[in-house]
């Protein structure tokens, strides 16, 4: 039936069509939420392994964003077909949301080119590595011009202040309307698709994974002496 006729009045809507877009919403953010919360969980574990302490707390600051937001604020971000509720800060929610998926693809591509991970992650033929490497630099330089610049820093900035929303493109006064242009365009949907056939690539080549280890600081814990008498361990 009509979406209107059997959801809530806080539950957002299309306002048209049957609620076959409800039920498949609401078995995908039934479990995607604890998903890319775990998800950044591990990317939170992972920035031990980065060298600079700036870095690493920037990388701790946007896997902490998107656990905040995956597990407290994705169901005030009101979609149409029932996903999350219907409120006056629905949009200032739909912005965080849009920075937590930024930097579910930054924080990893960050991570393992510095490493040097993908630079050397293939034990067989190096090359490919060093090819992987690259191009992901590359990629992640023009998602970052064509998207982030582009559209979501203004637009944050815009929303924020009231501002009507523009892009880099039309700021610096450049024809929108040129074919050059649209092709620079690279839409958040069109990149998370290409980063899954990305890493799925890597993992058909053959690419060693990522080692997580949780050990015990031995270091930390309480010793015996000769006399039997107890110490804290220290560094």
């Amino acid at each position: 039936g009509n979406l209107s006729s059997v959801m809530l009045p806080f539950v957002p809507r299309t306002g048209f069509g049957t609620t076959m877009g409800a039920q498949v919403f609401f078995l995908v953010w039934a479990f995607l939420p604890i998903l890319y919360a775990s998800y950044f969980v591990l990317l939170m574990i992972m920035t031990q392994k980065t060298r600079s302490r700036v870095a690493c707390w920037l990388q701790r600051f946007m896997c902490g964003f998107g656990i905040c937001h995956m597990l407290f604020w994705t169901d005030v971000v009101a979609y149409a077909y029932g996903r999350g509720l219907v409120n006056p800060h629905q949009a200032v929610f739909h912005w965080t949301e849009r920075w937590a998926w930024r930097f579910a693809i930054y924080v990893p591509i960050w991570q393992n080119c510095t490493s040097g991970h993908w630079y050397s992650g293939h034990r067989h033929f190096p090359i490919i590595g060093k090819l992987v490497h690259y191009f992901a630099k590359i990629w992640v330089i023009l998602f970052f011009c064509f998207q982030t610049i582009n559209a979501d820093i203004f637009r944050t900035v815009e929303f924020v202040f009231g501002y009507k929303k523009a892009s880099l493109i039309t700021i610096l006064g450049w024809d929108d309307a040129n074919p050059l242009m649209r092709k620079l365009r690279y839409p958040y949907f069109r990149a998370l698709v290409h980063m899954w056939c990305f890493y799925a690539l890597l993992h058909v080549l053959g690419f060693k994974l990522y080692r997580i280890f949780v050990q015990r600081d031995d270091t930390l814990m309480p010793r015996r002496t000769r006399n039997n008498r107890i110490e804290e361990g220290g560094l």
